[in-house]
């Protein structure tokens, strides 16, 4: 949820945020947006299925164009582009080009392998705001492995190096970031990647708990999480301090830190139980686009609730302010989905909200 410091300051869209999530009052404003605009992907992750989606028609320019000026009808700040791998569509310029000039800024996540020279000038003078680029490891192995494809991590590094020329050429703003996928097979390399990220000028980097649901292949175990405290942490925050990048807890410790967290993130259960009594105000602020046109809540809903309607039939800002919006919204304040506990997506921006919505939001749930 982007930049909600602005949001809380401004007390007319506080009360209108606070209407909308306890009486039920008609919202038509998106903080940001997510659009993963493509579900095939060059790469075969051992944690991400995306590359099994078979080929199936997907969102066209025309239409993606219009979903884009919908989110601008809506007050929409951030656009957020990703897959699947958005490089593979030739039209993702036009797509940036046309969200910055709706005034937001246009985020990118890629795996950074397909991003020459050529691409990665065209994307920073479409105005690409922000980009996010996957590295698992500073070890090109253990990074190739977990990607599936040899020589991702070599072509990973030329294509972040390629959006900072880039960057330099054009006299940009543009901010470069890594993610990083923690699993049991990489989580003590965290600090080489911030060093590394720290010498090619990144301005940050941002470690992901791996989504794994019922299986547990790459999950830490819980021997792993209490050594990743123990003995990562620490060197964790020692380098962000001196690379400058944030050191808010969550990103030196996201698994937590109590004996709790800990048991609750062996089980993929990321939100620690943060949504057992607190509300997620993101489907108020928020909303999420999939290739195929359907619309959901947030990335997590993604394939495992129905999705609350489809671009090709209604138009996104219907969706947005309709019924079947409305209907989930009303659901949600009563019981938190199964997929919310293992979120820790929003987990800062909601604890931020819920103390200026009201203190602490105490919403009943069943967790």
């Amino acid at each position: 949820m982007y930049d909600l410091p602005a949001l809380i300051q401004d007390p007319a869209l506080l009360t209108e945020l606070r209407n909308a999530v306890y009486t039920d009052a008609p919202t038509a404003r998106v903080r940001d947006a997510k659009f993963k605009v493509t579900g095939q992907c060059n790469l075969r992750c051992s944690f991400c299925q995306f590359w099994r989606t078979p080929a199936r028609e997907e969102v066209g320019t025309e239409e993606a164009l219009r979903v884009i000026d919908d989110l601008a009808a809506l007050d929409c700040r951030k656009l957020h582009f990703s897959g699947g791998e958005p490089a593979l569509r030739t039209d993702l310029p036009a797509l940036i080009e046309r969200a910055a000039c709706r005034e937001m800024r246009a985020a990118l996540t890629t795996n950074g392998t397909l991003l020459t020279d050529e691409l990665a000038m065209t994307l920073v003078a479409a105005g690409l705001y922000s980009a996010t680029l996957s590295l698992d490891s500073s070890a090109p192995e253990v990074h190739d492995r977990l990607r599936g494809v040899k020589g991702a991590h070599k072509r990973a590094l030329r294509g972040m190096r390629a959006l900072l020329r880039a960057k330099r050429r054009l006299k940009s703003k543009l901010r470069v970031r890594l993610n990083m996928v923690l699993t049991r097979h990489n989580y003590h390399d965290y600090p080489e990647v911030l060093a590394l990220a720290g010498e090619l000028g990144a301005a940050g980097v941002t470690p992901l708990p791996v989504d794994e649901g019922g299986s547990c292949r790459n999950r830490l175990l819980p021997a792993q999480l209490q050594e990743y405290n123990a003995a990562v942490a620490p060197a964790v925050a020692t380098l962000r301090a001196q690379y400058g990048f944030a050191t808010d807890p969550h990103l030196i410790y996201p698994f937590g830190q109590g004996k709790d967290d800990l048991h609750q993130s062996a089980e993929a259960q990321y939100a620690r139980g943060y949504y057992a009594d607190r509300l997620c105000f993101a489907p108020w602020l928020t909303t999420f686009i999939a290739w195929d046109g359907a619309v959901y809540p947030c990335c997590m809903a993604r394939g495992k609730i129905p999705s609350l309607g489809n671009i090709h039939e209604t138009s996104l800002r219907e969706l947005f302010t309709g019924e079947a919006y409305r209907t989930f919204r009303a659901g949600l304040r009563e019981t938190r989905l199964p997929l919310c506990h293992r979120c820790d997506n929003y987990l800062a921006e909601n604890r931020l909200l819920d103390e200026a919505l009201n203190g602490r939001a105490s919403v009943p749930a069943s967790p």
